[in-house]
């Protein structure tokens, strides 16, 4: 029902305007006439001049307030809302079209607000209303069928983004198919090309008055590739806008969903990509299956890293079948890879024809001009090819070199002699082997020569202390060319013997450029295993999902049939990554369409809120007169009081908490346990911490005896401490120290028996206690910190867990056991706990129960989140009461008792 540009919701509650006359009588009424009897006496009072009179009628103005009030307050339930005026030709209806591809994920809510906000305008004329969304569906719905305004906004508040980019050009053919010809059409976009904005923009316009409505994701949006690097891992992000995001972070995740390291990228200047380097140990790198943007909930956002990019796959080539294998040139080299590579033993022409990252051949002499031509190929296309030197590439140096060779080996005792055999040099900056340390106990006794020129430095990798190259290398195309100076084994060096060589060699290998999704024996069909929804969640595959071949895995594009995720083979899982396509931003729009670019939507404007605040003020002003009248409240402060409600009311948004002061929240602290957070001025953090405190409080209220109420926000340079069990602080980004009013503050708390969590939300091993975190708590009485070990009370306090888990899964780090008790609590129970685990998000519920953010583990790891919680908050309160638990076997050996097992099963005669 609409009333000009007013739209109401709810409009059968506006019935309850026909109650007003019945209303407006019945505060007119008056009580009957007083029975009149003579009373003598009252001739005494004759000529006594009355100076109050009590009015037989309630005054007009104050009836007409009254009625205003439960006006507004009838309306109000009414839902009134203030929706832009449509305009243009409205035969046909209106035609909402949505992009749902994953490139709107980030902004869905924005989505979804802009395509309401279109449905309420067409709802104030009462225009027909066609949905149409450009992401392929298994069954699209029909946009020339006409829905009603309430399915078209159930409509848009059930979709989700797809996993796949917009297919503009199928939209635009079901459009035609469909026949449909509207009045209006609304476009929200997500604000990419996809290679077909201009053409459907053209087609929507040529159809009617066409308005778009641009949601483009913010900063960085999509991640585009990720191999390893010689530091771990190199992460390349792009975004959308040169204009958007400077910095972004990159979180590295194991299967479980836990967290192994996070790095930070930066994109400098106007440039549209960066990258990201994480410093992960090859044993933890094998660990991760997936790098994510932090805050960007998209397909794009994610990048799964599957079995042949963990473990690159290396050919030898010409591998000779030797009758001691100890005493080949191939052996070491196998051992230094077997760890970290999926080896295959072939022929040259085999291995330049198979799927390989890199291929290491042995000491050889001059190519044919045919293989010179293959493995130049090779390489343009991205491999690594490695080759080691020894007599026969002394002999025929040929062409196949880094850098052009003496035709003669230096040794010990030979025409370039030596009088001593040489070490490693420290490596030279910008070599991929930099940040390792060279092998003191490793000498060149003999090696292959590069002929001296300027340019040598620039393919040089590694030297001998004399400056002579040990490795070079030559980047051709996407790929590397790769000579170590000396043999594959000890012949020449020791090298082969040193864990300098397992290192040296790992980085080489994987200092190519190759496609990984071909890599490995490729031989089966892939069949989806999990695949990715619109947010970046792994899902079971839809009825749509088909198998790979092992064929087309290299060249397939991310879509209905094919959606991204991971696909299961005889080689183990491959991956298919959303971000394969990544689109370029479109803003070169054509003249026929009206642009909101970056729109805050334009939502329909309730009033209905509005207009009971201003029904309860009116309230409380009749409330006030009234009061005032009976003599029960000084006049002079009526005004005031009426300037008070109104200054409350024109904030109707503001934290309620905000405005308590500190005495306020002392006495509430004092009458009612709460547990506490530290508000840090970034107000989605604290919203999300408060929110997290209070699930926790919830979920304790609900299986404990402890029924905490509502968490404080507290100023810890202000408001007091002693009065919570629990502070939390989460820390955002970019924080600065505490000011010392506040470090001297919390260390009067922690000393007077205080529990202070601090979380980095940014777990990962090697950084569970950043050197940024050092600083931002530098003057906390800290005393030394260890991860809670797997026996203490913390474990066992209320359920048995093994680990502490949030959002993240990282190391909790307590007050180590060795800390003197009397300088602390006083029992032995820690009251410092620093982690990075996110634990907050993960208890963080709405008011309705619901959870506020995603879990990689799903409502299981929620649940594990929600118990360490609680055995938290139980070991802060109760102490180390159940300590004894962790010494019953020690205690009961002592009395010279064993401890109680049951008894054992007999065994069937």
């Amino acid at each position: 029902m609409t009333l000009g540009p007013i739209l109401f919701l709810q409009p059968l509650a506006l019935l309850g305007l026909l109650a007003l006359p019945l209303l407006w009588l019945l505060l007119r009424a008056t009580p009957p006439e007083p029975k009149r009897s003579a009373l003598p006496s009252l001739a005494l009072m004759e000529g006594l001049r009355a100076t109050e009179e009590t009015p037989a009628r309630t005054p007009w103005w104050l009836l007409l307030l009254r009625l205003l009030a439960l006006l507004l307050v009838i309306v109000g339930f009414a839902k009134p809302t203030l929706a832009p005026k449509q305009t243009g030709d409205q035969a046909g209806g209106a035609l909402i079209v949505v992009d749902d591809g994953w490139t709107s994920a980030e902004r869905w809510r924005d989505v979804v607000r802009a395509a309401s906000a279109a449905v309420d305008e067409m709802a104030a004329t009462e225009t027909s209303i066609h949905l149409l969304f450009t992401a392929p569906r298994d069954l699209p719905p029909d946009p020339s069928e006409a829905i009603d305004f309430e399915s078209a906004r159930q409509a848009l508040r059930s979709a989700r983004p797809a996993p796949w980019t917009p297919d503009r050009s199928d939209a635009a053919e079901r459009l035609k198919a469909s026949g449909l010809k509207p009045g209006r059409v609304i476009w929200v976009t997500d604000g990419f090309d996809h290679g077909d904005a201009d053409a459907f923009a053209r087609t929507l316009s040529a159809l009617a008055q066409t308005e778009v409505r641009v949601t483009r994701p913010k900063g960085a949006f999509v991640i585009a590739s990720a191999r390893s690097s010689a530091e771990g891992a190199r992460v390349e992000v792009k975004r959308s806008l040169a204009t958007s995001g400077d910095t972004f972070d990159i979180i590295a995740e194991t299967e479980e969903g836990a967290s192994l390291g996070s790095a930070r990228g930066s994109f400098e200047g106007g440039s549209l990509t960066a990258d990201a380097l994480f410093s992960i140990p090859p044993a933890a790198l094998n660990r991760v299956a997936r790098f994510r943007i932090a805050g960007s909930p998209s397909a794009g956002g994610v990048w799964l890293w599957d079995d042949a990019a963990r473990r690159p796959h290396v050919g030898i080539a010409d591998a000779r079948d030797e009758a001691q294998p100890l005493l080949s040139e191939h052996y070491y080299v196998r051992k230094a890879l077997q760890p970290y590579s999926d080896i295959t033993e072939r022929s040259l022409a085999d291995l330049l024809k198979s799927p390989v990252d890199a291929i290491i051949i042995g000491d050889r002499g001059a190519f044919s001009e045919e293989e010179l031509a293959l493995v130049t190929a090779w390489i343009e296309k991205g491999g690594a090819f490695i080759r080691f030197a020894g007599p026969r590439l002394a002999a025929q140096p040929g062409a196949l070199t880094p850098t052009p060779l003496r035709p003669a080996s230096r040794a010990l005792g030979g025409a370039l002699a030596w009088e001593t055999p040489q070490k490693i040099a420290p490596y030279p900056a910008g070599s991929p082997f930099t940040g390792l340390l060279p092998p003191s106990d490793v000498v060149v006794r003999q090696q292959v020569l590069a002929q001296p020129s300027s340019e040598l430095p620039g393919f040089t990798w590694a030297t001998l202390v004399d400056g002579t190259p040990l490795v070079t290398a030559q980047r051709i195309g996407q790929g590397e060319l790769i000579l170590f100076h000396v043999t594959a084994d000890p012949d020449w060096s020791d090298l082969p013997y040193s864990g300098a060589f397992v290192e040296m060699l790992r980085r080489s290998v994987i200092s190519g450029g190759q496609d990984r999704r071909g890599a490995g024996d490729l031989t089966g069909a892939l069949t989806p295993l999990r695949v990715l929804d619109g947010f970046g969640l792994l899902t079971p595959p839809p009825s749509s999902a088909k198998p790979l071949t092992a064929e087309t895995l290299a060249s397939a594009l991310p879509g209905l049939q094919t959606p991204p995720g991971l696909y299961s083979g005889p080689a183990g899982e491959r991956a298919l990554n959303a971000g394969l396509v990544t689109p370029a931003a479109f803003t070169n729009w054509p003249p026929a369409v009206t642009v909101t670019e970056q729109s805050i939507v334009l939502e329909r404007r309730g009033l209905g809120g509005w207009m009971i605040a201003l029904a309860l003020a009116i309230f409380a002003a009749d409330l006030l007169i009234a009061l005032s009248f009976a003599g029960k409240f000084a006049r002079g402060a009526i005004a005031t009081a009426i300037l008070l409600i109104s200054v409350g009311l024109s904030s109707p948004e503001a934290d309620a908490q905000g405005t308590k002061t500190s005495d306020t929240l002392a006495r509430e602290a004092a009458s009612k346990l709460r547990l506490a957070y530290v508000r840090t001025g970034d107000s989605r953090l604290d919203q999300i911490t408060s929110a997290g405190l209070f699930g926790l409080s919830y979920q304790l209220g609900e299986r404990t005896s402890v029924e905490p109420d509502m968490p404080h926000g507290i100023d810890l340079t202000r408001d007091a401490l002693e009065f919570y069990p629990m502070i939390y602080y989460a820390v955002p980004r970019d924080a600065k120290p505490l000011p010392p009013a506040a470090v001297a503050r919390v260390n009067a708390y922690l000393r007077n028996g205080g529990a202070f969590v601090v979380d980095t939300r940014d777990a990962s091993p090697g950084r569970d206690v950043s050197a940024d975190l050092e600083t931002l708590l530098k003057g906390i009485d800290a005393p030394p910190l260890q991860p809670a070990p797997a026996t203490h009370v913390i474990t066992k306090s209320y359920y048995l867990i093994k680990s502490f888990p949030g959002r993240l899964n990282g190391r909790l780090w307590i007050e180590a056991s060795s800390v003197d008790r009397n300088t602390r609590r006083g029992d032995g129970v820690s009251g410092l706990f620093i982690g990075g685990s996110d634990w907050a998000g993960a208890w963080a519920i709405d008011p309705n129960g619901k959870p506020l953010l995603t879990m990689e583990g799903g409502e299981g790891a929620r649940e594990m989140a929600y118990r360490f919680g609680i055995n938290l908050v139980m070991y802060i309160l109760t102490g180390n009461y159940k300590e004894d638990q962790v010494h019953v076997p020690d205690l009961l050996e002592r009395l010279g008792k064993q401890p109680e097992r049951p008894n054992p099963r007999p065994r069937p005669e």
